[in-house]
């Protein structure tokens, strides 16, 4: 019998962990590249001997691009209307343009718990500092990413100013942080500056 149950618990999470990397359909609103690190050049006449004691390489900078957003007016919480998009925060009269020279720009997307089908915030939760995004016709680059209780956006004071108080150039993503235990009660913020 205890064979059994282990059988068919084997066979549930490789179902579970299946159904994680379902693929997208080709219309996807963004897509992540891995930009190749560049070949180290040796010389033809001397072997090269790899050095245990050398650090491995950086792993090579991503880059996210979006290529779909809809708009959504401010709300008192964080939930965009539907589990398949990306939404971008205007709403002129609570101070939130669709203008990159007029202030931060907001993007909300939701993630999906583990072992559900993955929303869009489930790629941003693979994005480091230092990691690109082409979105809104310009290029960002991440410096910063924060995990912090769910709220609008934030209980941290110095992150709220660091995201409410960004200026022209800023674009801010923010998603929740996937759980295997129920809903999510964190969200990732990531701060990205326009590429000049």
């Amino acid at each position: 019998m205890k064979t059994f149950l282990a059988a068919v618990a084997a066979l549930a999470l490789t179902v579970s962990l299946a159904s994680c990397a379902a693929p997208q359909p080709e219309d996807a609103p963004q897509t992540v590249e891995r930009v190749p690190a560049s070949a180290a050049s040796a010389s033809s006449t001397a072997p090269v001997t790899p050095d245990v004691h050398e650090p491995s390489a950086p792993a090579p900078a991503m880059t996210l691009t979006i290529t779909e957003v809809l708009p959504m007016k401010k709300t008192a919480t964080l939930d965009p209307p539907d589990y398949v998009s990306i939404f971008e925060i205007r709403d002129e009269h609570e101070g939130y343009f669709a203008n990159t020279a007029a202030g931060p720009r907001f993007l909300l997307t939701h993630a999906m718990s583990l072992g559900n089908p993955p929303a869009p915030g489930n790629l941003w939760q693979e994005l480091a500092v230092g990691d690109g995004i082409e979105a809104l016709g310009s290029n960002w680059t991440i410096t910063e990413r924060v995990e912090a209780p769910k709220s609008w956006p934030t209980d941290d004071p110095a992150l709220e100013e660091r995201i409410l108080g960004a200026g022209p150039g800023t674009l801010i993503l923010i998603t929740c942080v996937p759980r295997w235990e129920g809903r999510a009660t964190h969200n990732l913020i990531i701060i990205a500056e326009e590429a000049s």
